[in-house]
């Protein structure tokens, strides 16, 4: 599965090799507005998506 994400903070077109999952999504929400963790999102296998964003 390739993931998209849509945003303006990064260049169009931004495609990722690495696997992702919802948690990923929710972890990186977390991360960008500084919240705490919910259920499986601080799980080591849920990485923050900062290739999507340049990071």
């Amino acid at each position: 599965m390739i993931p998209l994400v849509e945003t303006n903070y990064a260049p169009n077109g931004r495609v990722s090799d690495k696997p992702y999952d919802h948690f990923s999504l929710l972890r990186t929400l977390e991360a960008a507005f500084d919240l705490h963790c919910l259920n499986h999102a601080c799980n080591s296998t849920s990485k923050v998506m900062n290739d999507m964003f340049g990071g």
